[in-house]
C-alpha cells in the first residue's frame, strides 16, 4: 500500500548482518511505521510474498494471511512477519486502507488507479462485486 513516509531500510538488519550494509540487494523501501516496528527481527522479505498469499477484508480493512495459497516452507516466516508488524488490525493501518478505500468509494480512483496505490484493497474490491454482486459495497 503506498505511503508517503517511507525510507529505505536495511532488510537484513545492519548489526546482525553487517557484510550487508552496502550491498543494494539487502535494501527495502519500508514505511516508517513498519521500519521501527521490524527492528531487528527477521519478517518475509516482500520480494518473495505472492499473490493471493495475503487478503484485506471488507468492510473491516484487516489483512489476513491466506496459509492455504502460501508455500509451506514460508509459514512460519509470515507468521513471524504478522507477530512483528503493525499489518493486521493495528487501527493506524487499519485508518490508512479505510482512507483509500474512501477516495474510491468517492469516484476520486477508478479501481485500476486504487489497484496502483492499495492492490489488496482493490482485490477486495473485486472478490466482494464477484461474490456478492447484488449487494452494494460497504
Amino acid at each position: 500500500m503506498y505511503v508517503n513516509d517511507g525510507s529505505v531500510d536495511h532488510f537484513r538488519s545492519q548489526s546482525t548482518h553487517r557484510g550487508l550494509v552496502y550491498e543494494w540487494s539487502n535494501l527495502r523501501f519500508s514505511s516508517s511505521l513498519m521500519n521501527s516496528s521490524k527492528k531487528t527481527r527477521e519478517v518475509l522479505d516482500p520480494y518473495v510474498v505472492g499473490a493471493g498469499w495475503f487478503e484485506v477484508l471488507l468492510p473491516s480493512m484487516e489483512m489476513v494471511a491466506r496459509f492455504e495459497r502460501i508455500p509451506e516452507e514460508h509459514h512460519a516466516l509470515v507468521k513471524a512477519t504478522l507477530e512483528a508488524l503493525p499489518l493486521v488490525h493495528d487501527e493506524r493501518v487499519v485508518r490508512l486502507r479505510r482512507e483509500w478505500y474512501a477516495v474510491f468509494r468517492e469516484g476520486k480512483l477508478t479501481l485500476d488507479g486504487l489497484r496502483g496505490f492499495a492492490p489488496l484493497i482493490a482485490d477486495a474490491v473485486e472478490r466482494w462485486m464477484r461474490e456478492q454482486p447484488d449487494v452494494p459495497l460497504p
